[in-house]
């Protein structure tokens, strides 16, 4: 299922359907594993791009961003749990990459006031993992 629903996100044309699936998998699921996990992560895609697809500006581009990263933030939990973090900590990079496309248009003056303490918690997950993409490090650093 989450296979299915990754694909539809990346096609850019099934979101409608990606979205059905994914309450469905909420509705019915009440394990917190991996794909849990990335399910999250695809539904923070989903309601980024409700930005777009309803035309939001300003303060409800803002809202609507937030309630995105609302997502990430719960995969976030699950994934640095102690008992969790040797199994999922590749979800790291993943969170990581869901969280830059999405704040990435609001990275202007007057908006990044709001996501200093996001970007902050994501620099330092990626720090503390080490990852190898010195590139995001880097972006989520600056």
């Amino acid at each position: 299922m989450i296979l299915f629903i990754e694909l539809a996100i990346r096609s850019r044309k099934k979101d409608k359907q990606a979205e059905e699936i994914l309450t469905f998998l909420f509705n019915h699921s009440n394990c917190e594993d991996q794909f849990y996990c990335r399910a999250l992560l695809a539904q923070a895609t989903v309601e980024f791009r409700k930005i777009n697809q309803k035309g939001l500006k300003a303060e409800e581009n803002l809202e609507q961003t937030m309630k995105a990263w609302e997502f990430i933030e719960k995969a976030m939990d699950i994934i640095t749990k102690p008992e969790n973090k040797s199994r999922y900590e590749f979800l790291i990079y993943n969170a990581a990459i869901t969280t830059y496309q999405i704040l990435r248009p609001l990275n202007k003056p007057i908006w990044s006031k709001h996501f200093v303490a996001i970007l902050e918690k994501i620099s330092n997950l990626l720090e503390e993992k080490e990852d190898a993409d010195f590139n995001l490090r880097i972006r989520f650093l600056s």
